[in-house]
C-alpha cells in the first residue's frame, strides 16, 4: 500500500512538471515566434508544446489507472491469502468441525456367559463340578473377543469366583478323604490355578490404571477376555 501511494505521488509530480513545462514552452513560443513567420509555424510553436503536454497527461492518466487496478488486485489477493492462512488457526485447525461418535463397548454379560458354560460342561467333561466349570469357563474365555479392558476385568472377576469355588470344593473333598489327599495332583493343580487367577486379575487392574495400549502391544489373536488377563504381567513388564 505504501509503495502504491509513493508511485501515485511520483506520477502526479511528473504530470505537474510536464504541464508547467508545456505551458511555459507555449508562452515562449508565443513571444519568440517572429510575426513574419508562417501561420502554421506560429500555431506549431505556440500550441505544439501545450498539445504535447495534454497528450502526455492523458496517456499518463490511462497508465495510472492500469497501475491502480493492478495494485488493487494484488492487494486483494494478498489479503485473501492472509485470511486463508489465519482461518485454520482461528478455527482450531479446521474450518468444518466434525462430530466423532464414540460407541461404548458392550459390558461383559456374566449371566449369559455362565449359562452357556453350564450348558456345555456336561458335553466336554464326564462330570459337572466346580472344577470342570472353572476349566470350561477359562477355555471359552480364550476365544471370546475383547474390545475393552473393562470387559476383561469383569470376566476375570467372574473367573476368580469360579476358581475360589473350585478350590474350596476340592479342599472339602480332600478333607473327607484324609489329610494326605491334599497332596493329590488335582488339588495342587486347582490351588495353583486359583492363586494364578487372583494374581492375573490384579495385574489386569494395573494395566488399566496405567493406560497401557494393549491393543497395540498384543497380537490380534490375543485380543480375548482370557489372554488379555493372562498376558497382563508381560504388558506391565515390557511397557
Amino acid at each position: 500500500m505504501e509503495q502504491t501511494q509513493n508511485s501515485i505521488t511520483l506520477d502526479g509530480k511528473k504530470k505537474f512538471i510536464v504541464t508547467i513545462t508545456s505551458i511555459t514552452a507555449s508562452l515562449i513560443g508565443l513571444f519568440l515566434t517572429p510575426e513574419s513567420a508562417d501561420v502554421a509555424v506560429q500555431v506549431v510553436m505556440v500550441a505544439g508544446p501545450l498539445v504535447l503536454g495534454l497528450l502526455y497527461d492523458w496517456m499518463q492518466s490511462r497508465i495510472d489507472v492500469k497501475k491502480k487496478e493492478v495494485e488493487l488486485k494484488r492487494e486483494e489477493r494478498f489479503m485473501a491469502e492472509a485470511q486463508a492462512a489465519q482461518s485454520p488457526a482461528l478455527n482450531g485447525g479446521s474450518q468444518t468441525p466434525h462430530t466423532v461418535q464414540v460407541v461404548a463397548a458392550a459390558p461383559f454379560d456374566v449371566q449369559s456367559f455362565h449359562d452357556k458354560v453350564l450348558e456345555e460342561v456336561g458335553q466336554k467333561y464326564t462330570e459337572e463340578n466346580p472344577c470342570t466349570i472353572f476349566y470350561l469357563a477359562r477355555d471359552k474365555g480364550m476365544v471370546a473377543p475383547c474390545s475393552d479392558i473393562a470387559q476383561a476385568q469383569d470376566y476375570w472377576d467372574y473367573l476368580v469366583v469360579l476358581a475360589k469355588q473350585a478350590n474350596d470344593w476340592l479342599e472339602e473333598m480332600t478333607r473327607k478323604e484324609g489329610p494326605c489327599s491334599k497332596q493329590s495332583p488335582a488339588f495342587y493343580a486347582i490351588n495353583r490355578e486359583y492363586n494364578r487367577t487372583v494374581n492375573k486379575r490384579n495385574c489386569l487392574d494395573s494395566v488399566a490404571a496405567q493406560g497401557i495400549n494393549w491393543k497395540l502391544k498384543l497380537d490380534s489373536s490375543h485380543h480375548t477376555l482370557y489372554f488379555l488377563g493372562e498376558l497382563s504381567g508381560e504388558l506391565l513388564k515390557y511397557q
